[in-house]
């Protein structure tokens, strides 16, 4: 079959399209997940669930800036600013920490740095836990991960699908109280 210069030209300027549209939808793809982090800890409140292979699982509570409330199997703990409170064998313990609570900040300082590793690739609208959400396949290369994020109605991450790792976020704007338990 002998080519043309207008094939050639109009064969060139398809591949050229699609790997521009490509690279703009995984940018595109990148800010949107991005965006859901921060508007995610923009929420005064959250309740978590994580499940894992077997009979760990873990649940709880979020106020932020800095409150977190986790029962789990082991144990309960409780993050109240720079303090954690854990309670083992029946009996709480206090102890003074610093960054466990992700700021706003923070995580996208973290996720600018891990840009150039990532990759965020748009699986479009699904239904996830009876509800249609958004679902995004983010792969780092240099940590060999990937994950699948499901965004809401509102632009929040909530679910996250790590290996056999689910990772739930629900009841946003709830009110909660989280105290000290000591």
């Amino acid at each position: 079959m002998k080519r043309t210069p207008q094939l050639r030209l109009m064969l060139c300027t398809v591949i050229l399209t699609t790997a521009a549209a490509t690279a703009v939808a995984r940018a595109d793809s990148y800010d949107t997940i991005a965006q859901a982090v921060v508007t995610t800890l923009h929420e005064p409140s959250y309740h978590f669930s994580m499940t894992m292979p077997g009979t760990q699982s873990a649940e709880g509570d979020v106020v932020t800036p800095d409150r977190m409330h986790m029962t789990m199997p082991l144990g309960e703990s409780t993050i109240i600013g720079k303090t954690v409170y854990m309670k083992m064998n029946g009996v709480w313990k206090k102890f003074d920490v610093n960054g466990l609570m992700p700021s706003p900040t923070d995580e996208m300082k973290k996720m600018a740095a891990g840009r150039a590793d990532t990759t965020v690739d748009d699986l479009g609208m699904r239904t996830v836990d009876g509800s249609l959400m958004h679902a995004y396949k983010i792969t780092n290369a240099k940590k060999k991960t990937t994950s699948t994020v499901f965004i809401d109605h509102a632009g929040r991450i909530a679910r996250e699908d790590i290996a056999t790792t689910v990772f739930r976020m629900s009841k946003f704007g709830e009110a909660v109280s989280i105290a000290a338990p000591m």
